[in-house]
This record gives C-alpha cells, structure tokens and sequence, in this order.
C-alpha cells in the first residue's frame, strides 16, 4: 500500500494527526493532535456532566420508569453551549483537514521521490 494512502488512512481511522506522525511531520502532526484532542476532551466533558446530571435527577425520583428515564434524557441532550457546538465541529473541521493534507503531503512526497528530489519537511 502506497505511503499517502496508509498516511490518509492512519488519519482518518485512528486519530487525527497520526497520518503526519506517519510521514515523518512531526510538528504539524502534534498541532492536529493537541487541537483534536482538546475539542474531544471538551465534549466528552460536557457529555459526561449532562449524564451525572441525569443520574442526579433519577436518584432523586424514587422509583424512575422508563418514561421518566427517556423524558429527562431528551432534556438534558437539548442543552448544548455554543462552545459545545463549535467544538463539534473544530473536532471535524481538523480530522477532515488531517486526511486531506496527509494525503497531499504523502502524494507530494512520493512524487519527489520518483523524481529524486528532496524537499524541506515541516
């Protein structure tokens, strides 16, 4: 399997970033990382408040149904800060970004290695 596809892919399948690791970009693959990694920090964080909140809630209903359960649920899940939403999508913006530009950089570089150049890496 060619480099750019496996660098595409490490990206795309485990973890933003590691499709830089891969290629030997270790500065720019580190920045993807920190800023996915601090986006998903921040939503796991809010989505496990809102579960504590939920539990709380339950607790204090002696004897919670189903109904009651799913009730709570759906309100807790219709809170969500701007700051919630914009992680979503800084997450998604930078893992989409993470497989294109490890694609490109792995195509690039397999194109100067047929060609016998050696270019600067970042």
């Amino acid at each position: 399997m060619k480099r750019y596809i496996k660098a595409a892919l490490y990206s795309g399948l485990v973890f933003p970033g590691t499709g830089h690791i891969y290629l030997k970009r270790y500065i720019k693959g580190l920045v993807i990382i920190l800023i996915a990694m601090t986006a998903l920090v921040f939503i796991i964080t809010v989505a496990v408040n809102g579960a504590l909140k939920v539990v709380e809630n339950m607790q204090i209903l002696n004897n919670p149904d189903a109904g009651n359960v799913s009730n709570l649920v759906s309100a807790s899940m219709g809170k969500t800060s701007v700051y919630y939403d914009m992680s979503e999508w800084i997450l998604i913006v930078c893992w989409l970004y993470a497989i294109i530009d490890a694609y490109q950089i792995g195509k690039r570089d397999s194109i100067s290695e047929k060609q016998g150049t050696d270019e600067f890496k970042l």
